[in-house]
């Protein structure tokens, strides 16, 4: 059982609040029962390692259950250590690690999505997290990010879309430049074109729920 707040384990998962240490490693942190549920239930691949109370454990034996299925570390703390962890005051007994999973545009559209939720300039994490757990019940399959918007793997993004965040695909790219002849790097102006089917339009701080129907505006 991990029982020391100040251990380099626990510093080292601590450091996952900062983008800094994302972007350097790749992680991030799901907090909470809901999201750790979500992350088994979906991409169960994408977990490094569950860190739990013992009385979490007793609580939510269905992902004490899952996450051996998957072959994922289980390691036993104290509600210290969880604290010292996580970036909330009340991660509920539960703080997992799990790999990012961004995936490119083309990949994206190249799946057929029934429908994309489009984030233009969305720098509220709270907005965005609330944007991506709209999208997931409106039946989204993915989520774009462009220009400026926030880390979709901000500690509070995650928190806000109350698990949603594992089943969908996110990429973040500006579509502003999609429009890239004799560079064949970029998608170029066919892919643009995919783009026009599914409704997408720009905006500062506001987002979509696009797809070959009239698009929805959100206001962020």
């Amino acid at each position: 059982m991990l029982e020391n707040p100040r251990s380099p384990r626990v510093r080292a998962v601590a450091k996952l609040t900062k983008r800094s240490a994302r972007q350097e490693t790749g992680l991030f942190l799901l907090e909470g029962p809901q999201a750790a549920r979500e992350a088994l239930a979906f991409r169960p691949d994408t977990l490094v390692e569950v860190f739990a109370t013992p009385s979490a454990m007793e609580r939510h034996q269905d992902i004490r259950d899952g996450a051996k299925d998957a072959g994922v570390e289980i390691v036993l703390t104290t509600e210290a250590v969880l604290d010292a962890m996580a970036d909330t005051v009340t991660p509920q007994g539960i703080v997992a690690v799990a790999r990012q999973s961004p995936t490119s545009l083309r990949d994206v559209f190249a799946a057929g999505p029934r429908l994309v939720a489009i984030c233009e300039e969305v720098r509220d994490p709270g907005n965005l997290g609330t944007i991506i757990r709209a999208a997931d019940a409106a039946g989204a399959d993915a989520v774009v990010l462009t220009g400026r918007t926030v880390d979709p793997y901000n500690p509070k993004i995650v928190r806000a879309s109350v698990g949603s965040l594992p089943g969908l695909r996110i990429t973040h790219n500006n579509l502003g430049h999609l429009r890239s002849d004799g560079d064949p790097q970029e998608p170029g102006d066919d892919f643009f074109n995919m783009l026009i089917k599914y409704q997408v339009s720009c905006g500062p701080g506001r987002a979509w729920l696009a797809a070959p129907l009239p698009s929805t505006c959100v206001e962020a």
